[in-house]
């Protein structure tokens, strides 16, 4: 419709002084103004770091500030005065707005020096880059030895934005110094210990649900599934940006029947978590947990973090790899999928690319066509074992049923298609019918029989097993007993 906008406008009174201020922020962010007032709104903060015409441009108001100082000064000393008090005070607000500006973008960026044990320099305090503007420290040249980005910083301003590049001296490793070692599983092989996994699902497929219930079933050293096995209960950390502790969290780990002394949950009410906060090492440490969930990923960006941004989305997922790998300690991201239908199942993921580049393992859990309380868990990424076989669990008023192995293909899941056929059900079918004409038969007739409708070997065992069949030898050859199947 013409004249009718999309999007609604949002619009609001300021003072003139608040307006300065405001734009002063707005061009050392050097984001549109429409992109500072929503980033700002969102994350409460804004920080944009590494866009060289930015830096050209704050350099250049930089040395229009130092001119004018410089003019004011001369006409101090020569005590010929034309700037008037209204004038000197634009001037010292305008000199200000920029100044704290500067600041306050590099605040904003003090968390890429922050916290690095790697020898690397620390962000310059408010007072160091103050005394690198005006070019005269506050305290002596002694007292800053040991900060080297005082000096980097003071050499970025009298070079004209332009950082001198540090040499990283070369260190190599011998691949016959390293010691081999086996990847060891939380559960063989769709989670690993010391290494990332996702788990992603459109909203309201259970993947959180999913989830819980193996944190439940390791705080009782109980298994889910036959890849699992333990000999004592683990720790866990579980942290959910979505769903309220009391109502929502602990209400279902005890509906699992839970052990919660032995789920922990990071108390964000002070500082909200992110992907590269040092609290994540420091929780991991006290309680010696072997799994860590973030659910979902979205949350734990951080301020001002582009998770489509692929330079960033590795640089985060490499370092929370890290914490993984130092504490062998498995970690899990539970993530959405996006909206691309029809794309292959790497690229359904939110964000970029490399969230699913980094992770070892990537499991989809999604609806199954036709089947209103069934969910299917298909893994559609392993780098360091064999895919594992699909399975699926029911969600229903009597809460979570693990289902196990199930017949069914990513692209059935996410194409909302209905599985050719439920590989289980024919399987018992196939034996159902046998038993009917046939109180025992060999074992390896009905595998050909199976393989021929396209069941595998391990459906049809499993299938065996369901309906209490037992097998028995009769002169070095296996037989079925299918006279007392159960129905």
């Amino acid at each position: 419709m013409s004249g009718v906008h999309k999007y609604p406008t949002i619009s609001f009174r300021i003072s003139p002084r608040e307006r300065e201020e405001i734009e002063a922020k707005i061009l050392a962010s050097g984001l549109s103004k429409k992109d500072y007032f929503v980033r700002s709104c969102i994350y409460n903060r804004v920080c944009v770091v590494g866009k060289k015409e930015l830096v050209y441009q704050l350099v250049e108001e930089l040395k229009i500030m130092q001119t004018n100082i410089r003019e004011v000064t001369e006409q101090f000393e020569q005590t010929e005065i034309d700037l008037t008090p209204e004038g000197l005070e634009d001037m010292r607000n305008d000199c200000l707005d920029m100044l704290k500006a500067i600041l306050w973008v590099l605040d904003g960026a003090k968390y890429l020096w922050q916290g690095n044990t790697n020898g690397e320099e620390k962000a310059p305090t408010a007072a160091t880059v103050r005394a690198v503007i005006t070019g005269k420290p506050l305290l002596s040249i002694s007292q800053y030895q040991y900060s080297r980005g005082f000096f980097q910083w003071q050499r970025f301003f009298r070079n004209g934005g332009h950082m001198e590049e540090t040499k990283t001296e070369l260190q190599l490793i011998k691949l016959s110094e390293i010691q081999s070692q086996e990847v060891s599983w939380l559960w063989f092989p769709f989670i690993p210990y010391g290494k990332l996994t996702i788990v992603q699902g459109d909203p309201g497929d259970g993947k959180t649900t999913f989830i819980l219930n193996i944190a439940a079933k390791l705080s009782k050293g109980e298994s889910l599934d036959g890849g699992m096995n333990f000999t004592e209960p683990l720790n866990v950390i579980y942290q959910s940006a979505e769903d309220g502790l009391a109502d929502t969290v602990k209400p279902r780990l005890e509906q699992a029947k839970a052990d919660c002394e032995k789920i922990s949950v990071i108390d964000e009410k002070i500082k909200s978590l992110s992907m590269i906060d040092e609290r994540l090492e420091e929780a991991v440490i006290k309680t010696g947990a072997k799994l860590l969930i973030l659910d979902p990923i979205q949350a734990y960006l951080g301020g001002g973090m582009d998770m489509n941004r692929a330079n960033e989305a590795r640089d985060m997922t490499k370092k929370l790899a890290a914490l993984a790998e130092k504490h062998q300690c498995a970690i899990v991201l539970v993530g959405y999928m996006n909206k691309a239908a029809g794309n292959k199942a790497a690229y359904r993921g939110m964000g970029s690319i490399d969230f699913f580049a980094v992770a070892r393992s990537v499991l989809l859990v999604g609806r199954v066509e036709g089947e209103e309380n069934t969910r299917a868990v298909v893994q559609i990424k392993n780098n360091l074992a064999a895919f594992g076989h699909p399975k699926a669990f029911a969600l229903s008023e009597d809460g979570f049923q693990w289902l196990g192995d199930y017949e069914i293909t990513a692209d059935e899941v996410l194409g909302g298609i209905a599985p050719k056929a439920n590989k289980m059900e024919q399987a018992k079918r196939l034996l159902r019918e046998l038993a009917e004409t046939n109180n025992a038969m060999q074992s390896n007739e009905i595998f050909n029989l199976a393989d021929e409708q396209g069941i595998s070997k391990r459906t049809l065992e499993n299938a065996k097993k369901e309906l209490g069949v037992r097998a028995k030898r009769i002169n070095n050859t296996w037989y079925w007993e299918l006279d007392k199947i159960r129905q």
